[in-house]
């Protein structure tokens, strides 16, 4: 039952990330808000299938301990990235072609 409860917080999360992503895609994007959702969703895809190819290897080789703060330090490592977009946004959205005013 615990396994289950914790399915909604990680799905609220989900939901609060993927959400407004998709939101502003389409809002930047307007005229080709539908191929851009399709790229982001194929990418996502590409990237989820991928993940199990190499993850039972890394878990055996590694163990669930090194595995596991190897892919948390990963994530640390990535969090200064929605910062940088934050920051740097709008310039890169000045240099776009394709970029609605937002």
């Amino acid at each position: 039952m615990v396994s289950v409860a914790a399915g909604v917080p990680i799905g609220f999360g989900v939901l609060c990330i993927f959400l407004p992503h998709f939101n502003y895609l389409v809002d930047a994007y307007l005229p080709i808000a539908a191929s851009t959702v399709a790229a982001n969703v194929m990418l996502r895809s590409a990237i989820a299938s991928g993940f199990p190819l190499f993850s039972k290897q890394m878990f055996a080789n590694l163990g669930v301990q090194w595995a596991g703060t190897l892919l948390g330090c990963l994530a640390v490592l990535m969090i200064p990235i929605p910062l940088g977009f934050y920051l740097l946004g709008p310039k890169l959205r000045n240099r776009s072609r394709l970029l609605s005013s937002v």
